[in-house]
């Protein structure tokens, strides 16, 4: 299964949902709006603490309709949104609602990107694995996750769904274990890893800093042996 049958699946099943659902969190997968706003909570909760009233750039790597965004507004952070989808109809609707928004429609692991943005996240993306061989599908996750760290200035913040669940679990969902996933982002990208597991839904968050980041926030003479 290549890349390219990956990325197919993933237009044609959420492009039929988001024809059935529409503009609504239920269009995206998500349940309503009280859990997809404390996914957003979670994701950005590391990164605002880094940045504090600071202005930044932040990519929303499967951004759907740019509800994100929305949250970022309401909550009036000051940060440069953009986003990458690869659903028609989701770039469409993005382009109607939001048309000074950079919504670009790329597959961010088989092209070679050169933009770079302070932070890159990603919300959903990686639970959907349909009938994708479960080795297929990881070894796809992270080649996502790699791609966003390298398009990432500061670092990255994911979600995904884990393994410690206390309900039947649904063999088109994708669950990973927190410790493989925490073992991987510490062997591959960063020692900054910050992995939330304390908030309701059965989803894990992970914060991903690279040196660079953690410098800007602890500057202080007495941390600079920390990053030798």
């Amino acid at each position: 299964m290549t890349n390219e049958d990956t990325l197919k699946f993933q237009r044609e099943i959420y492009g039929a949902n988001f024809r059935k659902h529409g503009d609504t969190p239920q269009g995206v997968f998500w349940n309503d709006e009280a859990t997809q706003y404390l996914r957003f909570e979670r994701l950005l909760a590391e990164i605002l603490r880094h940045e504090g009233a600071n202005s930044f750039s932040l990519h929303d790597v499967g951004c759907g309709t740019c509800a994100l965004f929305e949250y970022l507004s309401n909550a009036k952070v000051a940060c440069e949104y953009s986003g990458t989808e690869i659903v028609p109809e989701m770039i469409l609707l993005c382009q109607q609602k939001y048309p000074d928004l950079d919504v670009q429609n790329r597959d961010i692991v088989s092209e070679n990107e050169t933009q770079r943005y302070d932070y890159v996240t990603l919300s959903g993306v990686l639970n959907l694995r349909g009938a994708c061989p479960e080795d297929v599908w990881m070894t796809h996750c992270k080649r996502m996750l790699s791609s966003m760290f390298k398009m990432s200035r500061y670092g990255i913040s994911f979600n995904f769904l884990t393994s410690k669940i206390t309900v039947a679990s649904d063999p088109t969902l994708q669950y990973m274990d927190p410790a493989e996933i925490l073992r991987y982002c510490h062997d591959t990208f960063s020692r900054f890893v910050i992995v939330d597991h304390s908030y309701p839904l059965f989803e894990v968050t992970v914060s991903v800093f690279k040196k660079e980041g953690m410098q800007r926030r602890y500057s202080s003479t007495q941390f600079a042996k920390y990053f030798k």
